[in-house]
């Protein structure tokens, strides 16, 4: 370095220019000379450079000036990205660096929030905290963009528990506009914190979100935290760090709804980090689409609403269940990472519902089996294609269940992904074409296909019995019903006219098996889709059960077991059975069991108070698809119960009131 350099005069950035000349001279002869390192600083093209020691610390020069208007930002490495803020504080130097200086514009449409600003700095569109960004009025469609720093959206340091009268509300802060921009300046997430931490039963009285926001939501560059269960840990100033409330991880929400919004629709979040566990995102969006972001979570957490979409996003799992719900369109995980931590061997996608495709993901950390919910809907298709374990193993998805996955082939896979790359702009365009990844149309095709029935369950020997099998689409009207080919057996149904309507019409055939029959009706899209339904054909009426042989009662340990046969062994039986004892056989003096939820009372449980007393079962038979026997059958046992008959004896109070809980849990609401 040439520490006698001058600067022509006239040089519009002369003034910004001296402004380095201390910082300039102190640099002249430091650092190790050994390995030196050279650091231009560049302020709109002109360059001043300075010599350090390989692995030091650069000291900050003075904020350089560029006119009236312009706000200094930082110094950001040249070649790395617009986003790549050098850190003062803790970035040391390892090879020959070019920061550049970055200036904003604001205006009443780009303001600036920097946690760091100085009166001196301060002008109509900067501001200091999201408090006075509020109370500033911003209108709908700005961009605000955020210095390095943590914005606290209420105050944390307030003991009294939010929604009191004292601290109302649920929310930390609401931006209601339709349309923001919220912007980190740097590229890394975590530089900039929109942080809250409260959350049930830990400084609030009930499930406490971080931010409310508007509709048409759009955010980059940045975390939103709640850290209630969460140490937050400010690596560019420390002097920000604080301590979780609790190690409990309760509802702690991070987004929501702003106050009066009640629908949310074309969210759009990149590079944005999420940090919580329970209850993460609190929105229930129309369409989201979450691009390089990263999720902290355990439960009910994610995938609310009506289609989201994850590109390129990591998730770190701290439960089982990630989504309550699910997405009652489609939540579509491209290119992602899911981390396990936690100890469950089963992972369910949602807790009851939700519709799932699941595109080229890597799952690391093995699990048993990776399930899509807890009861598994018969009549939903899950779509995937080439997700595998860590080791390259491919994920094998809810194996009980093979129906509901579809492994996707060339075809249908064009609704998610092309040669050139994922087709986000099918699966969000929605009717308006909303194109937040600027998407040229890749492949416009229906992405999910439904099959729906206007009866699951037929009588057969109805005979005007009629199942209509009606085809759906998302985005609607993507195929004609003629273009559907259905499949289905021939042998149970007979195929009616379809009056033009295109839906496939058919009648059950007569089932003689006294059985239900269950089968499924599948359905192929000119895209490759399929679907299916399941459809349950009840048999005609067949006649009352004739008892066959006669029936006894077998007493063993801690069991009477009543031993009766009928005519039709392969028919399921639906007799009614009470049990009673008495002092004779025959006698009824006390009811002691009852048949519950349709399953025939046959083996019944000892105690105490049956020792010396005989017992009784009173049998109606019936099958499933008959009418009741016109006369009840009594069957007693041969001897009383002796105490030999009874070890551990339970008691009678608690074991009727068990049959009545079980009887009232059968009756329909």
């Amino acid at each position: 370095m040439d520490c006698n350099k001058t600067y022509a005069r006239g040089n519009p950035l002369s003034l910004v220019v001296m402004a380095f000349s201390l910082f300039i001279l102190a640099a002249c002869g430091g650092g190790d000379a050994a390995v030196p390192r050279t650091i231009s600083y560049d302020v709109e093209g002109t360059k001043t450079q300075v010599q350090v020691s390989n692995g030091a610390l650069l000291t900050a020069p003075a904020a350089p000036a560029k006119g009236q208007g312009s706000y200094f930002v930082g110094w950001f490495i040249a070649g790395e990205g617009e986003g790549q803020m050098w850190d003062f504080a803790h970035d040391k130097v390892a090879s020959d660096l070019v920061l550049k200086a970055k200036f904003i514009t604001p205006s009443a449409s780009n303001v600036i929030v920097d946690a760091y600003l100085t009166e001196a700095r301060r002008t109509e569109f900067t501001f200091k905290t999201l408090q006075e960004l509020k109370a500033a009025g911003i209108a709908d469609g700005t961009t605000v963009n955020f210095a390095p720093g943590v914005y606290w959206t209420d105050d944390y340091q307030d003991t009294n528990n939010a929604n009191t009268p004292e601290h109302p509300g649920l929310i930390g802060i609401s931006f209601p506009q339709s349309g923001l921009i919220f912007r980190g300046l740097t590229s890394n997430a975590d530089d900039v914190r929109i942080a809250g931490n409260r959350g049930q039963t830990m400084g609030s009285n009930g499930n406490w979100n971080v931010i409310g926001i508007g509709t048409n939501f759009s955010a980059y560059n940045l975390t939103v935290g709640n850290y209630t269960s969460v140490d937050l840990v400010f690596p560019r100033d420390p002097s920000q760090n604080l301590s979780r409330r609790t190690d409990a991880r309760v509802q702690a929400q991070t987004i929501t709804n702003a106050d009066g919004v009640a629908t949310l629709d074309k969210l759009y979040f990149e590079n944005v980090r999420f940090v919580s566990f329970l209850n993460l995102i609190a929105v229930s969006p129309t369409r989201a689409y979450f691009k390089n972001s990263y999720f902290q979570l355990t439960d009910d957490a994610i995938a609310g609403g009506g289609i989201n979409v994850f590109e390129n996003c990591s998730f770190d799992f701290y439960g089982s269940h990630p989504s309550y719900g699910g997405s009652s369109t489609i939540a579509a995980f491209l290119n992602s990472t899911f981390n396990f931590y936690n100890d469950s061997q089963v992972f369910w996608f949602s807790k009851s519902g939700g519709n799932w495709a699941l595109i080229d993901n890597v799952f690391k950390g093995q699990k048993e089996e990776i399930r899509w919910e807890n009861t598994q809907r018969p009549d939903v298709t899950h779509y995937v294609s080439n997700n595998v374990y860590e080791d390259g193993t491919p994920v094998v998805f809810d194996p009980q269940n093979p129906l509901v996955t579809l492994s996707l082939d060339a075809s249908a896979l064009q609704a998610f992904k092309t040669s050139a790359g994922y087709n986000v702009y099918n699966l969000l365009k929605g009717s308006d074409g909303w194109n937040p990844s600027g998407q040229q149309v890749m492949h416009d095709t229906a992405f999910r296909f439904d099959l729906a029935a206007n009866a699951t369950r037929v009588q057969s020997d109805d005979p005007a019995n009629e199942i209509i099998v009606t085809p759906s689409f998302t985005p609607a009207n993507a195929f004609s019903y003629e273009s559907i080919s259905f499949v289905y057996d021939t042998s149970l149904f007979t195929a009616l006219s379809s009056t033009g309507d295109g839906k496939l019409h058919l009648r059950a055939n007569l089932n003689a098996t006294g059985k239900i029959i269950d089968t499924v009706i599948k359905a192929t899209a000119p895209n490759g889709l399929v679907a299916h339904v399941t459809l349950h054909i009840n048999p005609e009426t067949v006649a009352a059960p004739v008892i066959v042989g006669s029936p006894s009662i077998t007493i063993g340990q801690n069991l009477a077991a009543l031993q009766i046969a009928y005519n039709h062994g392969d028919y399921t039986d639906a007799s009614d059975i009470t049990w009673y004892r008495g002092s004779a056989p025959g006698d009824k003096a006390v009811q002691v069991a009852i048949t519950t939820l349709n399953e025939p009372y046959k083996n019944y449980q000892l105690s105490a108070g049956d020792i010396g007393q005989y017992l009784t079962a009173v049998i109606t038979p019936k099958y499933e698809f008959s009418p009741a026997a016109g006369s009840p059958v009594d069957v007693s046992t041969s001897r009383a119960i002796v105490a030999g008959d009874v070890s551990n004896p339970q008691g009678d109070r608690h074991r009727l009131r068990q049959h009545y809980l079980d009887r009232a849990r059968a009756q329909p609401a």
